[in-house]
């Protein structure tokens, strides 16, 4: 049955419209997304999720995320770059029956392009205020009629726009790269193997507070620290996809291990 078919309330975003939006994180996405929130507390360590007003600052998400069908084990992994994306859909609503704990609120599935559907190779460029720059290049390939894989990388990187007002340097500059592999293997049209290999790094100065004004609702002065916040992510996610498609059901295997090294 097609989502929109389904009885529940969600939001499907493509490809194109992710693109068009200039999305690179799931704090963008939820900007266009109804009762979804994924605030900006300055680094991607914190990765707070609300949707229907449901949600925690801190300890356990109340909305699953799943990348290719496989599922970030740790919340400090949730934010991460997003690119090469195909479809994301968020439901918003109980999911417990089929993805379990901690989706009573919701959950956020995206997909990349599959090799399998799409040939060629992408080349995205940017540059912005402050220095931001963006490169991104992909390649997809048919090897034969049943394999297919796809190969991917990714730079991201800004000066920042606040200045620490102690040191006189920059208190929010960030940069990351990674890379993706994808492997897609279709002996025959009712099975499928597809196994996926994604890095990613990041390190950047993080929190850049100052003083709030509560009754003009601006920040008074600059970030001020004696000591800058920083924060380092060495991320690698792996996985197998088995799926078969038998007659009246669909039989679906998914093993994922995942290496979060931060400080």
């Amino acid at each position: 049955m097609k989502l929109r078919q389904q009885p529940m309330s969600s939001s499907v975003l493509t490809g194109t419209e992710l693109g068009s939006l200039g999305s690179r994180d799931l704090r963008d996405i939820a900007n266009f997304v109804p009762s979804f929130v994924m605030p900006d507390y300055g680094a991607r360590f914190t990765s707070s999720i609300y949707v229907r007003g449901i949600g925690s600052r801190i300890n356990s998400p109340s909305m699953g995320i799943y990348i290719d069908d496989i599922p970030p084990m740790n919340k400090s992994t949730f934010n991460g770059h997003v690119y090469e994306l195909d479809r994301v859909d968020v439901l918003r609503g109980p999911q417990g029956t089929l993805y379990g704990v901690n989706t009573e609120g919701g959950l956020v599935r995206q997909y990349t392009k599959n090799p399998m559907n799409y040939q060629g190779t992408n080349v995205k460029l940017g540059i912005g205020t402050h220095f931001y720059r963006k490169a991104e290049v992909a390649h997809y390939a048919k090897l034969g009629d049943k394999l297919a894989l796809s190969v991917a990388a990714f730079y991201d990187g800004t000066n920042g726009f606040w200045k620490n007002a102690l040191t006189g340097e920059r208190a929010d500059d960030m940069n990351e790269a990674g890379g993706r592999l994808r492997l897609v293997y279709q002996p025959t049209d009712r099975l499928s193997f597809d196994w996926m290999t994604d890095y990613q790094y990041v390190r950047q100065k993080a929190y850049p507070y100052g003083v709030l004004d509560i009754e003009s609702g601006k920040v008074q002065t600059d970030p001020n620290q004696d000591h800058q916040s920083n924060y380092k992510r060495n991320m690698l996610t792996t996985g197998l996809a088995i799926n078969y498609k038998a007659n009246g059901f669909d039989f679906a295997s998914n093993t994922s291990y995942q290496l979060l090294k931060d400080n």
